[in-house]
Protein backbone atom coordinates (compact mmCIF):
# COMPACT_ATOMS: atom_id res chain seq x y z
CA UNK A 1 0.00 0.00 0.00
CA UNK A 2 1.31 3.43 -0.93
CA UNK A 3 0.20 6.49 1.03
CA UNK A 4 -1.53 9.03 -1.18
CA UNK A 5 -2.09 6.59 -4.05
CA UNK A 6 -5.63 7.06 -5.40
CA UNK A 7 -6.24 9.67 -2.71
CA UNK A 8 -5.60 8.51 0.83
CA UNK A 9 -3.88 5.14 0.30
CA UNK A 10 -3.91 2.59 -2.51
CA UNK A 11 -2.61 -0.78 -3.59
CA UNK A 12 0.47 -0.68 -5.80
CA UNK A 13 0.42 -2.96 -8.86
CA UNK A 14 -3.26 -3.75 -8.38
CA UNK A 15 -4.43 -5.73 -11.40
CA UNK A 16 -0.91 -6.31 -12.71
CA UNK A 17 -0.86 -9.56 -14.71
CA UNK A 18 1.30 -12.21 -13.04
CA UNK A 19 3.61 -12.50 -16.04
CA UNK A 20 4.31 -8.75 -16.10
CA UNK A 21 6.97 -7.30 -13.84
CA UNK A 22 6.19 -4.16 -11.85
CA UNK A 23 8.21 -0.95 -11.66
CA UNK A 24 11.87 -1.80 -10.91
CA UNK A 25 10.63 -5.32 -10.05
CA UNK A 26 9.23 -4.03 -6.74
CA UNK A 27 6.61 -6.76 -6.91
CA UNK A 28 9.36 -9.42 -7.05
CA UNK A 29 11.55 -8.42 -4.09
CA UNK A 30 11.18 -8.27 -0.33
CA UNK A 31 11.11 -4.58 0.51
CA UNK A 32 9.60 -2.14 3.00
CA UNK A 33 6.39 -0.27 2.37
CA UNK A 34 4.40 2.15 4.51
CA UNK A 35 1.61 -0.43 4.79
CA UNK A 36 0.32 -3.78 3.61
CA UNK A 37 -3.28 -4.91 3.39
CA UNK A 38 -4.76 -6.34 6.56
CA UNK A 39 -6.06 -9.35 4.62
CA UNK A 40 -2.54 -10.78 4.55
CA UNK A 41 -0.81 -8.88 7.34
CA UNK A 42 1.24 -10.99 9.74
CA UNK A 43 2.33 -9.57 13.07
CA UNK A 44 3.10 -10.95 16.52
CA UNK A 45 0.11 -11.04 18.81
CA UNK A 46 2.13 -9.30 21.55
CA UNK A 47 3.04 -6.40 19.22
CA UNK A 48 -0.56 -6.11 18.03
CA UNK A 49 -1.74 -5.97 21.66
CA UNK A 50 0.99 -3.51 22.70
CA UNK A 51 -0.10 -1.13 19.92
CA UNK A 52 -3.76 -1.45 20.87
CA UNK A 53 -4.77 -3.47 17.81
CA UNK A 54 -6.74 -1.81 15.06
CA UNK A 55 -8.17 1.67 15.63
CA UNK A 56 -11.86 0.98 16.18
CA UNK A 57 -12.72 4.50 15.02
CA UNK A 58 -11.82 3.23 11.53
CA UNK A 59 -14.86 1.03 11.02
CA UNK A 60 -14.58 -0.22 7.43
CA UNK A 61 -11.28 0.89 5.94
CA UNK A 62 -7.74 2.14 6.58
CA UNK A 63 -7.38 0.33 9.92
CA UNK A 64 -4.63 -1.82 8.41
CA UNK A 65 -2.79 1.25 7.10
CA UNK A 66 -3.15 3.00 10.47
CA UNK A 67 -1.76 -0.07 12.27
CA UNK A 68 1.23 -0.27 9.91
CA UNK A 69 2.01 3.44 10.41
CA UNK A 70 1.93 2.92 14.17
CA UNK A 71 4.32 -0.05 13.74
CA UNK A 72 6.72 2.19 11.81
CA UNK A 73 6.54 4.82 14.58
CA UNK A 74 7.95 2.19 16.99
CA UNK A 75 10.99 1.71 14.74
CA UNK A 76 9.76 -1.47 13.06
CA UNK A 77 9.62 -2.10 9.31
CA UNK A 78 6.57 -3.18 7.35
CA UNK A 79 7.85 -5.66 4.80
CA UNK A 80 6.20 -6.97 1.66
CA UNK A 81 7.19 -10.41 0.42
CA UNK A 82 6.57 -11.81 -3.05
CA UNK A 83 7.09 -15.32 -1.66
CA UNK A 84 3.46 -15.63 -0.60
CA UNK A 85 0.85 -15.76 -3.32
CA UNK A 86 -2.62 -14.75 -2.19
CA UNK A 87 -5.88 -13.93 -3.87
CA UNK A 88 -7.62 -11.03 -2.16
CA UNK A 89 -11.09 -9.97 -3.17
CA UNK A 90 -10.94 -6.59 -1.43
CA UNK A 91 -14.05 -5.54 0.49
CA UNK A 92 -16.25 -8.30 -1.00
CA UNK A 93 -17.68 -9.31 2.37
CA UNK A 94 -18.23 -5.80 3.72
CA UNK A 95 -19.06 -3.83 0.60
CA UNK A 96 -17.71 -0.28 0.92
CA UNK A 97 -13.95 -0.04 0.42
CA UNK A 98 -13.46 3.53 1.68
CA UNK A 99 -15.93 5.34 3.88
CA UNK A 100 -15.88 9.13 4.13
CA UNK A 101 -15.89 8.90 7.93
CA UNK A 102 -12.86 6.63 7.95
CA UNK A 103 -11.04 8.81 5.42
CA UNK A 104 -11.79 11.93 7.43
CA UNK A 105 -10.58 10.32 10.68
CA UNK A 106 -7.44 8.97 8.99
CA UNK A 107 -6.49 12.25 7.28
CA UNK A 108 -7.08 14.18 10.51
CA UNK A 109 -5.02 11.69 12.54
CA UNK A 110 -2.03 11.38 10.20
CA UNK A 111 -2.06 14.69 8.34
CA UNK A 112 -1.54 15.64 4.74
CA UNK A 113 2.24 15.67 4.85
CA UNK A 114 2.29 12.01 5.87
CA UNK A 115 -0.04 11.09 3.02
CA UNK A 116 1.70 13.29 0.46
CA UNK A 117 5.23 12.07 1.16
CA UNK A 118 5.31 8.26 1.40
CA UNK A 119 8.98 7.51 2.18
CA UNK A 120 8.83 4.23 0.23
CA UNK A 121 7.46 5.74 -2.98
CA UNK A 122 9.21 8.16 -5.29
CA UNK A 123 7.81 11.71 -5.44
CA UNK A 124 8.42 11.49 -9.19
CA UNK A 125 5.79 8.78 -9.66
CA UNK A 126 2.07 9.26 -10.09
CA UNK A 127 -0.41 9.04 -7.22
CA UNK A 128 -3.18 8.25 -9.72
CA UNK A 129 -2.06 4.96 -11.26
CA UNK A 130 -0.93 1.76 -9.51
CA UNK A 131 1.68 0.84 -12.11
CA UNK A 132 4.01 3.80 -11.42
CA UNK A 133 3.91 6.17 -14.40
CA UNK A 134 5.78 9.47 -14.10
CA UNK A 135 3.90 12.13 -12.11
CA UNK A 136 2.14 14.78 -14.19
CA UNK A 137 2.72 18.51 -13.79
CA UNK A 138 -0.70 19.30 -12.31
CA UNK A 139 -0.87 16.20 -10.15
CA UNK A 140 -0.35 17.85 -6.76
CA UNK A 141 -3.40 20.06 -7.24
CA UNK A 142 -5.52 17.17 -8.55
CA UNK A 143 -4.42 14.95 -5.64
CA UNK A 144 -5.20 17.60 -3.04
CA UNK A 145 -8.69 18.08 -4.52
CA UNK A 146 -9.29 14.32 -4.48
CA UNK A 147 -8.21 13.91 -0.85
CA UNK A 148 -10.29 16.91 0.12
CA UNK A 149 -13.32 15.34 -1.56
CA UNK A 150 -12.71 11.90 -0.04
CA UNK A 151 -11.83 13.31 3.37
CA UNK A 152 -14.88 15.59 3.24
CA UNK A 153 -13.18 18.68 4.58
CA UNK A 154 -10.60 17.04 6.88
CA UNK A 155 -7.85 18.87 5.02
CA UNK A 156 -9.56 22.21 5.55
CA UNK A 157 -9.62 21.49 9.27
CA UNK A 158 -5.91 20.71 9.21
CA UNK A 159 -5.05 23.86 7.24
CA UNK A 160 -7.13 26.07 9.54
Amino acid sequence: IVLGLDGVAGHLFQGLPGARMGYFAWDRVVRPYSAVTGACLMTRRSVFADLGGFDEALQTSLNDVDYCLRLIETGRLVLYTPHAELVHHGSVSRGVSLSRGDARHFVTKWGLDRLRDDPYYSPNLSRFAPWCPVRGEDEDERWRALVEEVGDGAMAMEAG
